[in-house]
């Protein structure tokens, strides 16, 4: 699968391998229409090796598909290539996997363990009473019975 946005290259090797021909590239998009602002005139060789090379690039998603052929008179070696294009690729859900393994390489191996969250939730509490182990209703009613002492302006 492929990705909206992300050029897509595609490959054709000329039938017996010829070299210094003008291979053609058409587009078709989803709706299976020649984009023409995406089909190239003349691919180019890698070399001389008679396999050519081009780029498009899909900008929704469907079904796209490539058609190359030797453009000069009379016209041959047709052959086509359907490209599935999505929102994702396997990269970007690859890169999305390893963003949530970073996140969560911290969590215990069991997150269901009561022990370790009552040593969580006790720590926590200890911290929130202090050494004289107020209860939160005791503090509250200390901080309520702080009275604004007398100021001038």
């Amino acid at each position: 699968m492929y990705k909206v946005g992300v050029p897509i290259v595609v490959v054709y090797q000329a039938s017996n391998v010829d070299t210094g021909k003008t291979i053609a590239m058409d587009i078709f998009d989803e709706t299976q229409a020649k984009d023409v602002a995406k089909s190239v005139v003349s691919m180019t060789e890698m070399g001389t090796t008679g396999r050519y090379f081009a780029t498009f690039t899909p900008d929704t998603e469907g079904e796209w598909v490539a058609m190359m052929y030797d453009s000069l008179p009379p016209a041959k070696g047709h052959v086509v290539k359907a490209f599935t294009v999505t929102n994702q690729s396997i990269d970007s859900v690859g890169d999305n996997v390893d963003a949530v393994k970073a996140k969560t390489d911290n969590l215990p191996d069991d997150p269901a363990d009561q022990s370790l969250v009552e040593v969580a939730i006790a720590t926590a509490e200890s911290n929130i009473r202090g050494s004289d182990n107020d209860t939160l209703k005791t503090l509250a009613d200390q901080l309520d019975a702080i009275q604004s002492p007398p100021m001038v302006g």
